[in-house]
């Protein structure tokens, strides 16, 4: 059973809540900063593409950041939006589309035409390249909204700050059949056939994504994604982290505070941030000590954070 948080932690979150962040950016005695090139190296190659992927690791990135979803023919394909239209020359669901169909799709050109060709990959493509040189993010997207059964999980767990195993039965049983958990499960699959379980953090926006992952997949590292700017949106984000111990969270750069992150570092929970391209944000976050910037600009990111001796 994992760590179930202090109540003092609970009670520090909800100061830190209210607490505006403090814009010094003097640079402390704070760890290194991880690089996360965001959809890999966006900025420069067609988003969520192996030539994404691989450019991040060239660039020297310490992970790259992909999306994925399940195709029609139940595959875990790498793609941020829920259609085809915005990245490739086709039209369509993610959900509709075979692998078959997608696999015969350009996810370069649109970018630029030195990209032509580049097709949509799969989880499984993805993990391939990850290793020593490099890790990988892997977001799993919503697959429902699961309004309900967000609601049962909030029943669940009303007033407990961790798990136990009559919770773990509970919170399976009631999501089992949701299509978030279904997704989470598939994902799960891929990185163990891989044996990537190392290289990898998993993340979603859904607690409920991430709670399958944390219960079923307990080698995993797991973090819960939000960007609500809010005491109150943050409040309802730290719930699910007392809840169920998640390693850490990723939150946008809008929503961190200093006193956020601290309350953060003092509990053990690892913080990356969202997507951060520009150089005083990155001095900023950095100082404050984040664990990891995820960034379209690698190249960029880390230029600025070994000029600060943070990389």
């Amino acid at each position: 059973m994992r760590t179930i948080l202090r109540l003092t932690f609970a009670a520090a979150l909800t100061a830190a809540f209210s607490m505006a962040g403090n814009t010094d950016d003097k640079l402390e005695a704070r760890p290194q900063v991880e690089v996360v090139a965001h959809r890999g190296a966006s900025a420069v190659a067609p988003e969520n593409t192996l030539a994404a992927f691989e450019l991040a690791r060239e660039l020297g990135a310490d992970w790259f950041e992909l999306d994925c979803s399940l195709c029609k023919s139940g595959e875990v394909v790498v793609m941020h939006d829920n259609s085809v239209d915005r990245t490739t020359d086709g039209k369509g669901k993610l959900a509709d589309l075979t692998l078959d169909e997608i696999k015969k799709l350009d996810a370069g050109s649109w970018k630029d035409a030195k990209y032509a060709g580049e097709r949509v990959p799969t989880l499984k493509q993805a993990l391939e390249i990850c290793g020593p040189e490099i890790g990988c993010y892997v977001e799993i997207k919503q697959a429902g909204t699961d309004m309900a059964l967000g609601d049962l999980l909030g029943t669940l767990g009303k007033d407990r700050l961790g798990r136990d195993a009559e919770f773990d039965k509970a919170f399976i049983e009631a999501v089992s059949d949701s299509p978030n958990a279904k997704l989470a499960r598939a994902v799960i699959r891929v990185i163990r056939d891989e044996k990537k379980e190392a290289s990898v953090v998993v993340q979603s926006f859904s607690p409920i994504v991430c709670g399958v992952v944390a219960i079923e997949a307990p080698e995993l590292k797991v973090e819960l994604l939000g960007g609500g700017r809010t005491a109150e949106s943050w409040e309802s984000y730290y719930r699910w982290l007392l809840l169920f111990d998640f390693d850490g969270v990723n939150t946008s750069k809008e929503a961190l505070t200093e006193g956020r992150l601290d309350v953060l570092r003092s509990a053990g929970k690892s913080c990356a941030v969202y997507t951060v391209d520009g150089a005083d944000d990155i001095k900023r976050l950095a100082g404050w000590g984040v664990n990891r910037i995820i960034t379209n600009k690698p190249d960029l990111c880390l230029d600025e954070l070994k000029k600060l001796g943070k990389h």
